[in-house]
Order: structure tokens, then C-alpha cells, then sequence
């Protein structure tokens, strides 16, 4: 026999209206006050008496009198129809609710409007005494009733009269879903709520199932003392609509809840990734498609759900993540009906231009220029050999910048992204840190080298120059040669030129051997040009040669004053003491360089009878330019008139082709 607390009957309504009274009126008004973001629902109650439904049934079914039916008829209020649970699992009520259709029921009657959308179904019942002393807590579930049952004729053995529970207790597979829709621990007076949406769900998309729910205790406790809790029931109180009786609350709106993800990539797309420990699937991603993508989740229950961005790649960070109810993105308060839109807004992780400056050879300031790189306009002063500076906080895109022209003294010798790209082309990518590198260095100087050949002997030689230092300057040979360099130049132009060679001397050839002539030499940075100035001397002599190639028409001898016999370099040379004239000849260069000359002298009235004599004048001229194949050759004498046999003659000049040679040779005859 289970025991009960003993008070007074009409003093306990009277406490329990007042306390009851008090404490829905705060359960309404937190209600009321319950901040819901953009919630656009409908609620309705469902209560015996209120606004006139009388929709409700309910009663307790009890193991220790299994054939005892509770149920109290419409207007009892007797206590002993209030409803129980506990028991260890011997003591349950059933409860039912009608949810009709707006169709169905007069206006300003609870209803549910046709093709609306449930967010929340919530069963409240009062809990006024528990059957002990103290008073124990219990878990007490709730499940959906699967079998017709009556209020009037239910017991833990029977649903109806005629029909028995497939297990007693309504226990069985078919007297009630094996589902626990939501529990709750008892263990105080007062208001206690179960979710129940999904049955109420079921019930309007098919009112034939609407068999209520069960309320039973989910624990055990205590054998000898046992739990209970009692609970008012469906016509219990002193007014019409008592605020403890039963009531399932129904919250709707003409649209379910939904949350709206969106992705915003700034700078460019990109394939990103969420996870959500609410959400299904509970891993997704979003690629972005001109700056941004969206994904939707709807038919969602009011609740707090969640939805996190996972880290992005390096190239991405994560600006912002933003809810418009408010909520954050990891707890987003989703009312009845609302869409939540929550926002999350990537951008391009910023790439860098690095412009590093190597100065090799000294410091400097160095200019720079960019299009596309702000400042457009900017310097590096070397300071140990390098200087640098960084263009943080760059799109993704192409940029470029340029060394202007070397400071004087410097030159550009390199110019490099470690990337690959070309300076005036860098391509930067989200996240890319480029280096370009401008390498320059102190301009070498260059040298230009005068080199002086002489042959057959040596000399002395004048040298000008409109450009270099000294003007004029002489060099004087040592073994046929000799040189003089001119060093710490710039790169320019120079020249150099040979005066008139001394007498007895000829400008063979002047070459440079960087192809330049000697009057324009174009000289590089740390360039070393060589000019070569080649002089000769012409020398005679008359052996007997017999050849011939070519025979000029203008080959002359002529005698002139008397000559001196001072020469160091003699050969002997047989005349006699009359007036050369040579009309013709005979030449050929030899093998080993002579020129060979075959010509007649004319006789004289003093020796008419050497008119058959003939004479060679074979001439050196070694290391000379191709002469051709025919040229004049002209060649004046010193001496006596009547010159004996054996006279010593001096060459005072001659010409070949039109060029004057002043050997200083003397020729005996």
C-alpha cells in the first residue's frame, strides 16, 4: 500500500492553485521574454478548458491494482483522478491530446493550420505531491501510445474493455514505440516539460495515430521505500482553464527553420571546408565561384546548432564568421520558423615583393620604378654591400619594377626573382613572398694598350690623342717594339693617332684588335683594347735575279747632288757617270719576301756599248700589305757627275705607288 502525505484536501487546492498560479504566471512571462532572433512562429496550447477545447484525456494505470481504472469523468475534479508515475516502473499515466485542424474547429479555437511546419511540440504537467516523505527523484520519459486506449476503461492490464495491452503496463512491442521522445528528473513541486515534437509531427500528418503518450519512469529506486509523484490531471481545479491541468504546446510556422551558410572569399575562389556537430552532413565544403558560394539546411527544429570553418589553406585566412540573428556561428539560436544566416568571409592571404639591392664593390643609392607597386618611384642606399625593402599586403596578380639607369661608375650586372618570374613580370601568387634581387657593381675600368712595332731597326715615334692623357707622348723601340697602356678609363670612346713617322720610316698598318679603328676606339667596361701601329724602313739592294710578272710604265732613276760617305749599312752598287733612266721592269715578291726588279739602263754617249748590259734592283719589303699585282716604284739618287767606277751612292728617296719610303740605307757602287 503506498503511502500518501495527510493534509487537508481543501487547503492543499487552495496552496496548490495560489503556488501553481504564481508559478505559471513566471513560467509564461519568461516565455514571453525569452529572446527568440527573428522568430517568426505560432504558438498554441492545447489545455482542457482553455479557449474551449476539451480535446484532452488522461488517467493512470497502476501494477498494484492492475484492473483499477482512474479515469474521472468531464467536471470531476476528485483528487483520486490525479495522475502518477514511479513505482520502480508499476505506476504510468496515459495522456491525449486532440490536435485538430484549423478546418475542423470553430475560429479563436486551438488549432493547427493546414501545410504549416512544426518546430517544437512540448508536453507540461504539473507535479504537485510525490508519495513519500522525503520525497525521491525519479527520471520519468515519455513515449508515443501505439494502441487505443479509453480514459474511462484503461488499467495496467486493459486498454479498453475488450482489448488488453500486448504486455501488460502497456509494455509491449505494440502498445508503445520502443522510442523515448525526451525525459525528465522529478524531484521537486512544480512545472516539468517533455519534447515530444516528433509524435506530435506523426499525429498531424496522420491523425489516426494520435494515440497520446505515456509517461512512466525510466529508473528504479529504493524497494521498500518506493517513489511516486503525482501530477493533476485533465479536469482538475476550480476554474474553468487551470494553468496545472495537462497541456501539449505547439509551436509552428508557415515555414521551417533553416540556416543558410555563406561563403565569401575576397581576393579570389577557393574550395573551403566546415564541420557542424548539429548539422547533416556533419562535414561539407563550399567552393566559391566569383567571390562566393551558399548552402542551406532547412526543415530544422528550434534549437542551438553549430557550424565552424575548419582552418583554411596558408593562402586563406579567416576574416570573419558572423551570425544576422546575432548568434555565433558556434551556438546559433534557431527559433521556430527563423532563418539564421551566417556568414563567413575569407580573404587571400596577401603576398610580398621583396626588392633586394647588392651592391658589389662599394655602397651606393640606386633608383627604382614600378607600374604597379606603390610608391612608383623609390631608392636603395646600399649599407655593407645590400639594402632591401618589402611590399606587404599584395593581391594576387602580376606587378613589376625596374632599376633605372646605374648611378655613374656602376653597372647593372643581374636582375632575378627567386621565383622564376622576370622582374618586369612577377607573378604572385595569395600567400607568395617573392624576392628580386639587383645586383650591381662598381664599373671596372678599362685599358687601352699602345703597342709600337718597328723592322728592320729601331726608332722613335710621336703619338696624339684628343681623349687620352698624355698628348702627344712618344715611344721609342727596343728590339723592334714597344708599349705604353693607358688604364682607369671609362667606358667611351677614344682615339689615338701616329704623327708623321720620322724620315726613313713608313706606317706600315694601325689595327686594334677589338676590330675598332685606332681614331674610334670603343672601349667596354673593364675592356682591354690593344692598338698595334707597325713601321718600316725600305732597303735596296742590285744581285742578278732573273724573274718577271708584271712591268710597270713608270719606273724612273735620277741622280742628284753630290753624296757623303757616312753610312753604316753599305752595298755596292756598279755605275758609271751618266743619267739613269729606267722606262720598265720586271717584279715579283719572292717567297721569302723580297721584291724583285729587272730593268735596262740606258747608255750614255760616254759608253754606247753597255746598251746590252742589264740590271737587277731587288728590293726588301718584308710584312707588308698585298701590294697587288702592278704598282710604281720610284727611286732618287745622291751623287757626282761622272761618278767613277765603284762610287759609293746614297739613296736619298723613293715611292712605290705613289707612297714616299726615305730608307737611310747608303748603296756603294
Amino acid at each position: 500500500m503506498r503511502r500518501r502525505c495527510t493534509v487537508r484536501v481543501g487547503l492543499v487546492f487552495l496552496v496548490v492553485f495560489i503556488v501553481a498560479a504564481a508559478m505559471a504566471g513566471l513560467l509564461l512571462s519568461q516565455t514571453a521574454t525569452r529572446s527568440r532572433a527573428q522568430d517568426v512562429s505560432t504558438e498554441v496550447v492545447f489545455r482542457q478548458g482553455k479557449d474551449g477545447y476539451k480535446g484532452s484525456t488522461d488517467t493512470r494505470i497502476f501494477r498494484a491494482e492492475p484492473d483499477q481504472n482512474y479515469g474521472c469523468p468531464e467536471g470531476q475534479t476528485n483528487a483520486e483522478c490525479e495522475l502518477q508515475v514511479g513505482q520502480n516502473q508499476g505506476l504510468h499515466s496515459l495522456v491525449r491530446f486532440d490536435v485538430p485542424s484549423c478546418s475542423e474547429v470553430q475560429p479563436d479555437a486551438p488549432c493547427i493550420p493546414e501545410d504549416v511546419f512544426i518546430c517544437e511540440a512540448r508536453l507540461r504537467l504539473y507535479a504537485h505531491n510525490c508519495g513519500q516523505d522525503p520525497c525521491k527523484r525519479i527520471m520519468v520519459g515519455a513515449y508515443e501510445v501505439l494502441r487505443t486506449w479509453e480514459e474511462s476503461e484503461a488499467t495496467w492490464n486493459m486498454a479498453t474493455v475488450s482489448a488488453a495491452w500486448e504486455e501488460q503496463g502497456c509494455e509491449g512491442e505494440t502498445d508503445r514505440s520502443r522510442t523515448l521522445l525526451s525525459e525528465r528528473r522529478i524531484y521537486k513541486i512544480g512545472y516539468y516539460e517533455w519534447d515530444v515534437t516528433p509524435a506530435v509531427r506523426h499525429w498531424i500528418q496522420e491523425p489516426a495515430s494520435n494515440q497520446g503518450l505515456i509517461i512512466r519512469q525510466t529508473d528504479r529506486c529504493d524497494e521498500l521505500q518506493g517513489c511516486e509523484w503525482d501530477i493533476w490531471h485533465s479536469e482538475y481545479g476550480f476554474v474553468t482553464d487551470d494553468p496545472v491541468r495537462p497541456a501539449l504546446v505547439v509551436r509552428y510556422a508557415t515555414e521551417p527553420g533553416r540556416i543558410v551558410l555563406v561563403k565569401n572569399s575576397i581576393g579570389g575562389d577557393g574550395t573551403f571546408q566546415f564541420t557542424s556537430q548539429t548539422l547533416t552532413p556533419p562535414s561539407f565544403s563550399l567552393t566559391t565561384v566569383g567571390g562566393s558560394a551558399s548552402r542551406e539546411f532547412d526543415s530544422l527544429p528550434p534549437g542551438t546548432y553549430d557550424v565552424a570553418e575548419t582552418d583554411p589553406r596558408p593562402e586563406w585566412q579567416l576574416e570573419s564568421a558572423t551570425c544576422d540573428d546575432g548568434s555565433d556561428p558556434s551556438a546559433i539560436n534557431l527559433g521556430c520558423g527563423e532563418t539564421v544566416t551566417c556568414t563567413f568571409t575569407d580573404r587571400v592571404v596577401p603576398g610580398r615583393i621583396v626588392v633586394e639591392k647588392n651592391s658589389l664593390g662599394g655602397d651606393g643609392t640606386f633608383q627604382f620604378t614600378s607600374q604597379t607597386l606603390t610608391p612608383s618611384a623609390f631608392s636603395l642606399t646600399t649599407v655593407g654591400g645590400t639594402a632591401s625593402r618589402e611590399f606587404a599586403d599584395l593581391q594576387p596578380g602580376t606587378y613589376d619594377v625596374a632599376e633605372t639607369a646605374p648611378p655613374p661608375g656602376w653597372f647593372l650586372v643581374d636582375a632575378t626573382c627567386d621565383d622564376g618570374s622576370t622582374p618586369s613580370a612577377i607573378d604572385l601568387d595569395p600567400a607568395e613572398t617573392v624576392t628580386c634581387t639587383f645586383t650591381d657593381s662598381v664599373v671596372p675600368p678599362g685599358k687601352i694598350v699602345v703597342v709600337k712595332n718597328s723592322f728592320p731597326s729601331d726608332g722613335t715615334f710621336q703619338f696624339t690623342s684628343q681623349t687620352l692623357t698624355p698628348s702627344p707622348f712618344y715611344l721609342t723601340t727596343i728590339g723592334g717594339t714597344a708599349s705604353r697602356e693607358f688604364d682607369g678609363l671609362e667606358a667611351g670612346i677614344y682615339d689615338v693617332a701616329e704623327s708623321d713617322p720620322p724620315p726613313g720610316w713608313t706606317l706600315l698598318s694601325a689595327i686594334c684588335d677589338d676590330g675598332s679603328d685606332p681614331s674610334a676606339i670603343s672601349l667596354a667596361s673593364g675592356e682591354t683594347v690593344t692598338c698595334t701601329f707597325t713601321n718600316g724602313r725600305l732597303r735596296i739592294y742590285l744581285p742578278m735575279v732573273s724573274n718577271q710578272r708584271c712591268i710597270p710604265q713608270c719606273v724612273q732613276w735620277s741622280w742628284e747632288e753630290p753624296f757623303n760617305d757616312s753610312s753604316d749599312d753599305e752595298q755596292y752598287l756598279r755605275a758609271r757617270d751618266w743619267d739613269w733612266d729606267l722606262g720598265g721592269g720586271m717584279f715579283e715578291i719572292t717567297q721569302d719576301g723580297w721584291l724583285k726588279v729587272e730593268t735596262t739602263r740606258r747608255p750614255s754617249q760616254d759608253d754606247p756599248d753597255l746598251s746590252k748590259d742589264k740590271w737587277i734592283f731587288p728590293i726588301l719589303w718584308r710584312n707588308l700589305p698585298d701590294l697587288g699585282s702592278c704598282f710604281c716604284i720610284g727611286i732618287r739618287f745622291k751623287h757626282t757627275q761622272h761618278a767613277p767606277y765603284g762610287t759609293t751612292i746614297a739613296v736619298n728617296s723613293a715611292t712605290v705607288s705613289g707612297e714616299l719610303f726615305q730608307p737611310a740605307r747608303r748603296y756603294r757602287g
